[in-house]
């Protein structure tokens, strides 16, 4: 059986969540020849502590430029946002594969009709709302939802986080939490409650982190946990309170007390899978993020701090959250999620393929 997935290249997450759903299909059907469309960089991200199988053959440098978030929407001006489907139009294994699953990209359905999405947001919702005054990006929403309207195609996505625009414009398949088993009562625990700050890269999070990270590594109380980007902004004489966080799948997250995050679907299914309750910060401008960490506080899961926040917010908030009967409460409610969603989606994938 051959299945090829596209990933979009905006962040980590979408190659996360096609490597997590690639590994239990491996785990659980044998002779997959499976081939990925991503950039190197996303595999070099995800694979430095995991194994690349045999049977996984990646294609690079085809999907960037391509559809991606950005605060400057003259960036769409250069035809990226549609550019990338030339790049593969002709790509014979896509053409003969037995399904295609494209990870955020609709314009897969230019290549194969019957090309499945998977993903919680559509990016036609999200560009709608941040540049509705853009010729290029309105061109995008247009032909986006043109090609959903005429092919319904099928959307494995997130049911605690579709967004109304894939529930109401393609034919969903809401699923649980795609998480992976870990061994979360084998991780060491700090003495003193870790904290781990995960923003993203664009420029209004880092200019707020900026700010907030002296801040909380200057805390005796906690011990943070960065990943290696956000080390620049740790002060010489704050060095001693933190530690380097390495997204080895779940067990550094499983490691930490509380993570404060931007709300990516990647990140939240992190702390989802080990358990830990999670702070949300984002920009303004981005319909997604909003919706999730409007979600994940309806379901008792984490905090929305909203996008008008500051340094003494969030310290207040962390203190709310690491209050006994608050943590435990938050940490119950995320223990009980549902979380077989790589499960039922890799039993759809194989029963589609099979009974085609």
């Amino acid at each position: 059986m051959l299945i090829a997935f596209l990933v979009c290249p905006s962040g980590l997450g979408h190659f996360s969540r096609v490597m997590s759903l690639v590994d239990y299909l491996n785990s659980v059907e044998i002779g997959l020849e499976i081939h990925i469309w991503c950039e190197d960089w996303q595999r070099k991200s995800y694979l430095k502590n995991n194994n690349n199988p045999k049977n996984i053959i990646f294609h690079y440098g085809c999907m960037q430029p391509g559809v991606e978030w950005s605060l400057d929407p003259e960036i769409y001006d250069d035809g990226r946002i549609t550019s990338w489907e030339t790049r593969i139009a002709n790509e014979s294994i896509l053409l003969s594969a037995d399904i295609v699953i494209s990870d955020n990209l609709v314009g897969a359905l230019n290549i194969r009709q019957d090309t499945v999405l998977m993903g919680s947001f559509l990016w036609s919702d999200v560009f709608e709302k941040a540049y509705p005054s853009n010729n290029t990006v309105q061109e995008f929403i247009y032909r986006e939802r043109s090609l959903l309207e005429k092919y319904n195609p099928d959307m494995l996505c997130l049911a605690d986080l579709a967004m109304p625009g894939v529930l109401n414009r393609t034919n969903a398949l809401p699923l649980p939490w795609m998480c992976t088993e870990s061994n979360i009562n084998e991780i060491p625990k700090s003495k003193k409650p870790r904290i781990s700050v995960q923003i993203g890269l664009t420029e209004a999070m880092k200019n707020w982190a900026a700010f907030i990270i002296p801040l909380l590594t200057s805390i005796s109380d906690y011990e943070m946990y960065l990943p290696e980007y956000l080390m620049k902004y740790v002060p010489a004489e704050n060095s001693d309170n933190v530690q380097t966080f390495n997204f080895t799948q779940y067990d550094d997250y499983a490691s930490c007390n509380v993570v404060i995050c931007r709300p990516g679907v990647g990140t939240l299914t992190a702390c989802i899978g080990s358990d830990t309750p999670m702070i949300l910060v984002y920009e303004e401008e981005n319909a997604e993020m909003g919706h999730n960490a409007e979600c994940i506080q309806k379901l008792g899961l984490g905090f929305d701090m909203g996008f008008e926040w500051d340094e003494t917010e969030i310290i207040k908030t962390v203190k709310i959250l690491l209050n006994p009967h608050i943590y435990r409460r938050t940490k119950s409610r995320i223990q009980s999620a549902k979380k077989d969603g790589l499960k039922i989606a890799s039993d759809w994938i194989l029963d589609k393929v099979y009974n085609q």
